[in-house]
């Protein structure tokens, strides 16, 4: 059921969002066999696999968002937010391969952020690399409540009687989105998209509307600023899990620049709010400055 979470890709801005928390991966096997709650050390970084991938263009340039997660036997964590670059032309590279469950990583972090188990101090603390390519394109940073699912391997704590896994991964609600509610937005597919191609990807095809997309920032004063996005047009690919955004032609460069005037006037931590297709999400996030944004807008 956990692929049947497509709503996530919207919600989760995959394609521009960076992990900056994250909750402790344990083994479910472990716990099912009254083992207790095995911790994993991951022994390095593990791969957070994304519900669906999404891929986003600006310009001639196509960004998608990887995440990894090292975490030690006590459960504290360094998370990395990578940036897979590839051009609009070739549609072979726009997407991490996930098939051999790829964890490539050798390229520089865009975002890099402390975990502990305690003492963390926000769940928005993060390192910006901004001299690291495609780290202009990020445009949120989010906390996750729930766990989506990793790959990696488990050192088990040197416990050789209790032999860890080489997977871990577990399907269930994010952001307040259930598989039920999941599978009826995905029922209006039909009626709100076209089935067809677009730009190499095979899918559903629909172009976001107010009417049918809203994404609402709520500071914790209560102030509150509705970003209308019109003309992005949006791909879902079904079998594949994957989606893209393309922005061109859309209103998404004064949607920055909206965004750039909240963080001015409210700060930079957030609750985002969207809605899709009558479905809503809801999520602690926290924002880049100002000038990031700005800088977005002159891009897009």
């Amino acid at each position: 059921m956990r692929k049947l979470l497509a709503l996530a890709a919207l919600i989760s801005l995959s394609s521009a969002c960076a992990i900056t928390d994250y909750p402790v991966i344990t083994d479910q096997d472990q716990v099912r066999q009254a083992n207790g709650t095995h911790v994993v050390n991951t022994t390095g970084r593990a791969f957070i696999m994304q519900k669906v991938q999404v891929a986003s263009f600006i310009g001639d340039t196509s960004f998608n968002t990887v995440s990894f997660v090292n975490q030690d036997q006590r459960g504290n964590q360094t998370l990395y937010t990578h940036m897979n670059i590839g051009l609009v032309a070739n549609p072979d590279t726009w997407f991490h391969g996930t098939v051999y469950m790829n964890d490539d990583r050798n390229t520089c972090w865009n975002v890099r952020a402390a975990n502990p188990v305690s003492g963390d101090v926000s769940p928005f603390d993060f390192d910006f690399n901004a001299n690291c390519k495609g780290s202009e394109a990020l445009a949120v940073l989010v906390s996750f409540a729930q766990r989506s699912q990793e790959a990696g391997s488990d050192g088990n704590n040197g416990n050789p009687t209790s032999p860890g896994s080489d997977f871990g991964g577990r399907g269930q609600s994010f952001a307040g989105v259930t598989v039920q509610q999941a599978i009826a937005a995905l029922g209006q597919l039909d009626a709100a998209g076209t089935y067809g191609s677009y730009a190499g990807i095979n899918g559903y095809r629909m172009t976001v509307t107010p009417a049918n997309f809203g994404v609402t920032l709520t500071s914790s004063a209560g102030a509150s600023t509705t970003l209308a996005f019109d003309g992005v047009t949006l791909t879902y690919d079904p079998v594949n899990q994957r989606a893209l955004i393309d922005p061109r032609g859309s209103n998404a460069a004064a949607i920055a620049d909206q965004v750039a005037d909240w963080v001015d006037a409210n700060g930079r931590n957030a609750t985002l709010t969207l809605t899709f297709l009558g479905t809503t999400a809801r999520f602690n996030a926290s924002l880049f400055d100002a000038a990031h944004y700005r800088a977005l807008a002159d891009r897009l």
